[in-house]
């Protein structure tokens, strides 16, 4: 990594068992710790990502499946957010969940899934 020295970094988090990001998390304390653990690296201290804090916690969920188009949408959300400021991931992402899942399940209101999200700071 400290060759590379990327700009941004994304640190995926498993869906196994303890994991800190995805459907069932609804606190950002979790997901915060993702990001912290690699923000505190001192190793990496000299890394573009972290001197910019562009360092993003990322459920590896939106990987998978039929899913994953709302993780590309998260990403370039992200990476890109003047190009997609008209884009909620989180729109797509619950009527995927409703309409073609059939689900009632709100991911408004249920799951971490990117940590931090810079959209979600202008709600506030």
């Amino acid at each position: 990594m400290l060759e590379k020295n990327p700009c941004v970094i994304f640190k995926y988090e498993s869906t196994q068992e303890g994991h800190r990001l995805g459907c069932d998390i609804d606190s950002p304390s979790k997901a915060k710790e993702v990001v912290e653990e690699i923000l505190r690296r001192s190793e990496l201290a000299d890394v573009c990502a972290l001197k910019s804090k562009k360092v993003y916690g990322y459920s590896m969920f939106l990987n998978l499946g039929t899913v994953q188009p709302v993780g590309a949408l998260y990403t370039a959300k992200i990476l890109h957010p003047d190009r997609f400021k008209d884009i909620d991931p989180r729109d797509v992402f619950q009527e995927l969940v409703s309409k073609y899942f059939g689900s009632d399940f709100d991911i408004r209101k249920h799951g971490i899934y990117a940590y931090p999200c810079p959209w979600e700071k202008e709600e506030e």
